[in-house]
């Protein structure tokens, strides 16, 4: 019975931080989306200072490998799914 109680909480432990896991990876990729979004915004508007393009650029491609980090940090370590979904941008 204590047996069949542990693989329980263990379970429901591993489901938690799957859960959790899940939670932070969408986070971040939304925080990369927002990012890129941004920066097609600004590159719209041929009024903008290159400089600012030139930073946005520059989060867009620091989100991206944070996104690469947190899935590292999980076991994840195949990017081809982010390569994909988030290709590598271009400096402007």
């Amino acid at each position: 019975m204590a047996h069949q109680f542990s693989e329980a909480a263990h379970r429901a432990v591993v489901a938690e931080l799957d859960n959790e896991r899940a939670a932070t990876l969408g986070r971040t990729a939304d925080r990369l989306e927002r990012a890129r979004r941004d920066l097609q915004r600004l590159l719209a508007d041929p009024a903008v200072d290159r400089r600012v393009v030139r930073d946005a650029f520059d989060r867009v491609e620091e989100r991206r490998w944070l996104l690469c980090v947190q899935r590292e940090a999980i076991g994840l370590y195949d990017h081809s799914w982010v390569d994909r979904v988030y290709p590598p941008l271009r400096p402007t």
